[in-house]
């Protein structure tokens, strides 16, 4: 028998995705126990950065993390 795929759900539909997203993320962001990755790299600030930023994105990105703030 070959898997072609394999589905479980979405972590809103079962008791993982709140104990992690609101249970155990926030605080260990924070603190530093869990960092993100890869690093934000902040391409601009506004509205009005995000078609550079997208063409930016286009033009090929490899494990980076674009952000615009607004």
């Amino acid at each position: 028998m070959r898997v072609s795929a394999i589905w479980g759900g979405t972590p809103a539909q079962n008791p993982i995705g709140p104990a992690v997203f609101e249970g155990y993320l926030p605080d260990a962001l924070r603190d530093g126990r869990h960092l993100a990755a890869p690093a934000a790299e902040v391409v601009g600030d506004g509205l009005g950065a995000v078609p550079g930023a997208l063409d930016r994105l286009r033009a090929g990105v490899s494990a980076r993390k674009l952000v615009v703030t607004v």
